[in-house]
């Protein structure tokens, strides 16, 4: 898999705009490289006419940016005409992405590292067992409140029209400068072909632990091979990322 890693190179993504993260990470999908900079260059451009700076926007200032403009103008103005799945009775990516950043804004997460901050201790908890399949059911005393904020994140996320197979949740992390292993199915899917074991039983949070394990003994970023497994599992032919069930 790391063959390839030239074609397999994480985005530069917007480490400092939170913003701009959710807008690509939203609008990407079935869109296209050309049109999805064509928008984000196009908010960077009605940000600066408003005298703002659209790489340090957080979801906040998207979201306001979003009900100032409304659906319709955003797709006028901003946006495309693209809808959340192909369908035309399916609601515009505009919807998507208004209801995508008010999730964020909602659980208190307006910046990138408010975002990576959760990401981190989601991970943090984790303790392989002996196959590094599934976490010792161990955490420290005084644990931090938002141990469990990110899986219901992901939830409020992957609720939005379009988003619910996960793909643009891992996106929006790489987009956002993520240097972990994001524990999802590509991650999962990914420790179950090595070890063997049914995909059912890998646990998300275990297998991230264990690629970025594997990451440092081959001596590449974790960041990469995460990019690395994710795109292989989308090239498998099958959908590269699903809703994980609650912890």
């Amino acid at each position: 898999m790391l063959a390839g890693r030239g074609r397999s190179r994480p985005p530069d993504g917007h480490p400092g705009s939170l913003g701009l993260c959710v807008l690509e990470a939203v609008l990407a999908p079935r869109v296209g490289t050309t049109t999805t900079t064509a928008a984000v260059e196009r908010y960077r451009a009605l940000r600066s006419e408003a005298l703002a700076d659209p790489d340090a926007d957080g979801a906040d200032a998207l979201l306001a940016v979003l009900e100032e403009l409304g659906d319709e103008g955003w797709s006028a103005r901003v946006g495309t005409r693209h809808r959340a799945w192909p369908a035309p009775t399916a609601p515009l990516k505009a919807t998507a992405t208004r209801l995508a950043a008010r999730a964020l804004v909602g659980a208190g997460v307006r910046t990138t590292t408010d975002l990576l901050r959760l990401l981190d201790a989601a991970l943090e908890p984790v303790v392989l067992g002996p196959v590094l399949l599934e976490p010792v059911a161990e955490e420290p005393a005084g644990s931090p409140p938002t141990a469990g904020g990110w899986h219901r994140l992901r939830r409020a996320w992957t609720a939005v029209p379009g988003q619910g197979s996960g793909s643009s949740w891992h996106w929006l992390h790489q987009l956002a400068g993520s240097r972990r292993v994001v524990p999802d199915l590509a991650a999962r899917r990914l420790v179950a072909r090595a070890l063997g074991p049914p995909l059912r039983s890998v646990d998300g949070s275990a297998a991230a632990a264990a690629l970025e394990g594997a990451a440092a003994a081959l001596g590449v970023p974790a960041r990469e091979l995460d990019h690395a497994a994710w795109r292989a599992a989308a090239r498998s032919g099958r959908a590269p990322l699903q809703p994980l069930p609650a912890p």
